[in-house]
This record gives C-alpha cells, sequence and structure tokens, in this order.
C-alpha cells in the first residue's frame, strides 16, 4: 500500500466565494500541496483552484455538474480526471493529467490553459455535448 501525503485540503463555501467573483455561487474547493486519493472523490457543482497542487493516487477526481464549472490551476497535476457534465467545464492556466482523462459527458473548455497530457494518459471522450 503507497503512503498517503500530506493532504491541504480547503473548502470555501459561497460566502468566501465573493474573493473570487467569476466562481459559482456554490463555491470552490481550493488545493495547495499534495493530495492523494484511493478510490473517489466528487466535487458536485464546485469550481476547482489548485495551486501548486499533485493529485495522485489510484483513485480519480469526479468533477459533476448541471451548470458550468471552472477549473484554475497554477502549476498543478491530477492524476486521475473524469468529467461528467451537463454543460461545460473551463480550464485556466498550467495542467498536467499524468494518467487518464475521462469525458464521460459535456465538453472541456481548454482555450485559457495549458494542458499536457502525459505520454502513458489515457483519454476517452464518451457523449457529445
Amino acid at each position: 500500500m503507497k503512503a498517503k501525503k500530506t493532504i491541504q485540503f480547503l473548502i470555501f463555501f459561497w460566502a468566501m466565494a465573493g474573493i473570487l467573483p467569476s466562481f459559482g455561487q456554490e463555491g470552490f474547493v481550493y488545493v495547495k500541496g499534495d493530495i492523494y486519493i484511493e478510490s473517489e472523490i466528487t466535487l458536485d457543482n464546485y469550481d476547482l483552484v489548485l495551486n501548486n497542487a499533485e493529485v495522485s493516487g489510484d483513485g480519480k477526481l469526479r468533477l459533476e455538474s448541471s451548470k458550468p464549472q471552472e477549473v484554475v490551476s497554477r502549476h498543478s497535476s491530477i492524476q486521475n480526471l473524469e468529467i461528467i457534465t451537463d454543460s461545460h467545464i473551463s480550464v485556466e492556466g498550467e495542467l498536467t493529467i499524468r494518467d487518464s482523462l475521462v469525458v464521460s459527458k459535456g465538453k472541456l473548455d481548454t482555450q485559457k490553459a495549458r494542458v499536457t497530457l502525459e505520454v502513458a494518459s489515457h483519454v476517452s471522450f464518451f457523449e457529445k455535448y
């Protein structure tokens, strides 16, 4: 079993979201540092801010929403990312996908981002938006 990394995981709700007015009214999740996912973490209707973060592990980070979501990344990486949305997810900044990117439903907008897929990455798109 892999050793768990130090987790710095802070959740700010709508009361705090006024700091970044471009984020949705549900709030956002802020990750700085390392987080290890053994099975799955689902962010339902939350935006995601990654600041020099490494989201690793055998599990996946799932972004699930019925409305537009934003991912703002500053020099960060995600091991396994799954997207399920009725709308779209916009990515800004620099983001590396280390193992897998799965878009089960919705649209992934990377116009304002530099998304890097590592050589061994798997990419899957299922339902057309």
